[in-house]
């Protein structure tokens, strides 16, 4: 109670919820949300960029990288522009649907963004079933800046008014907007809507390459390294040649070199670790359309809505 009216009486009670930690549970409760414009959205960037703790023991360390700097004015703008689309603030979970089964659903819905269909019957954990199809699960406790960054639809770990949990599937995400997918209904809602119910946390579905085993560390051999080479030289616009960082099994030299560079360009800590978060952004770099991503929610038509 001290450090709250500590923060009060500072004048600076969103930074002290921030360092505090507080600002996801308190926030939506005590301040009222309200879109910023073009202007006060570049000022206030940071606050929903920053970085987040990384909860993916794999990669050995904490900590994710926040959005590239130079990407945020057209996230501001986009959140500008899509004022013209109506995001009631309605979200909660459907009262005609089957509250026991709301995580079921949402996996269920995360699947068929990956044309996949989540057997709960032979897989109790989504995740197992996921690793026979060439996929593995990333868990995080983020924020909208690293959703962006990563573009997947995601499972979304919500409380409602009355403090009950439920799970809802985020499949689209453009500026201020957000559509998710609850208890298998579409809604559209603001991100300040989604924010004021959204834990923080959530499970994203990703390619991993053939004969991964885990995050590699600078130094350490993996069998699927030229697998790396490759699609770092797609990603960089050269020729894929099997050169001698090419047929490398030793994350080292050239082809660690070559990680961190793509690391700093894409907006990830430059430590050379091959965890999922560099592995998405090369699979997006070279797969591109081919993979689900989050869709803008203005593209939905009427028909599109409805139907979920």
């Amino acid at each position: 109670a001290a450090l709250i009216v500590w923060g009060v009486i500072s004048g600076s009670f969103n930074d002290f919820l921030d360092y505090y930690h507080l600002a996801p549970r308190v926030a939506p409760r005590l301040i009222e949300q309200k879109r910023p414009n073009l202007a006060q959205c570049l000022i206030s960037h940071h606050r929903d960029m920053a970085p987040a703790p990384d909860k993916v023991i794999v990669d050995g360390k904490y900590g994710s990288a926040p959005v590239l700097a130079e990407d945020q004015e057209s996230v501001c703008r986009e959140s500008a522009s899509s004022d013209d689309l109506s995001a009631p603030d309605h979200l909660s979970w459907p009262i005609d649907q089957p509250r026991d089964r709301n995580k079921i659903m949402a996996y269920k819905a995360l699947f068929d963004e990956w044309g996949e269909s989540y057997d709960e019957s032979q897989y109790r954990v989504a995740c197992n079933q996921a690793m026979t199809v060439g996929l593995s699960c990333l868990y995080k406790q983020g924020n909208l800046g690293s959703l962006r960054r990563l573009n997947r639809p995601a499972v979304l770990r919500f409380l409602d008014t009355d403090g009950l949990e439920y799970f809802a599937t985020l499949v689209g995400l453009r500026g201020g907007i957000a559509h998710l997918l609850v208890g298998g209904q579409s809604e559209i809602v603001s991100t300040d809507e989604l924010e004021g119910q959204w834990t923080g946390t959530y499970t994203l579905l990703w390619k991993i390459p053939v004969g991964y085993q885990g995050a590699v560390l600078p130094g350490r051999s993996a069998s699927w390294l030229p697998w790396l080479n490759d699609h770092l030289a797609v990603a960089s616009g050269r020729q894929i040649n099997a050169d001698i960082e090419g047929g490398a099994k030793v994350l080292e030299g050239k082809l660690l070199e070559k990680v961190k560079t793509f690391q700093h360009d894409n907006g990830l800590e430059s430590d050379g670790i091959l965890g999922p978060q560099t592995i998405i952004s090369l699979n997006s770099a070279v797969s591109g359309q081919s993979l689900p991503t989050l869709k803008d929610p203005k593209l939905l038509t009427d028909a599109q809505v409805s139907k979920n």
